[in-house]
This record gives structure tokens, sequence and C-alpha cells, in this order.
């Protein structure tokens, strides 16, 4: 498990018809993950990789234009996962 620092900044539709133009959105907090990577060999120049894991993270409380709102936070954990082969081009 590793605990990273994290930020979150972004814009906001302002609501309604006829709205034009954005919020500004920022939130900061401790991450976790972890996982776990498979790398297999197919042959001396390629492998297939997979990596699978878990994130928590989520925000404390939101900035909307400088205002801070409690008891609002942005959830962004969930699974994560990549598989792919990769392959070596040169001479060992």
């Amino acid at each position: 498990m590793v605990a990273i620092p994290s930020s979150f900044r972004g814009d906001w539709p302002k609501p309604g018809p006829g709205s034009p133009g954005s919020r500004g959105l920022k939130g900061s907090a401790f991450c976790n993950h972890g996982g776990g990577s498979l790398d297999v060999s197919l042959s001396p120049v390629a492998h297939f990789e997979a990596m699978a894991g878990y994130r928590v993270a989520k925000t404390g409380n939101l900035e909307v234009d400088g205002t801070e709102i409690q008891d609002y936070a942005a959830e962004y954990s969930g699974f994560m996962s990549r598989a792919g082969f990769s392959f070596f081009f040169g001479s060992h």
C-alpha cells in the first residue's frame, strides 16, 4: 500500500440554461493504493504484463470558486487495471 498526497482541480459547468462558463473546483486528500503485477515471458523477446489493484481516494471538503463547501467531496476510488505486451528490440 502506498500513501500519496493528491490534489484535485477542475471546472464544473454552471447549472441551468443560458449559464455560460464554469466554476473553479478544488480539493485535496491523501490517497492509498495497492495492487499486484504479473510479467510472463512468452519468448526471449516478448512478454505479457498485467497489473490489478484498488485505489482509495476521497477528497476532503471541496472548494468552489474560492468558497469551501462542507460535507461535499470528490470520490475517485476504484479498481485499477492494465494489461499488454512488451517486446525487446536490441541485443542481449
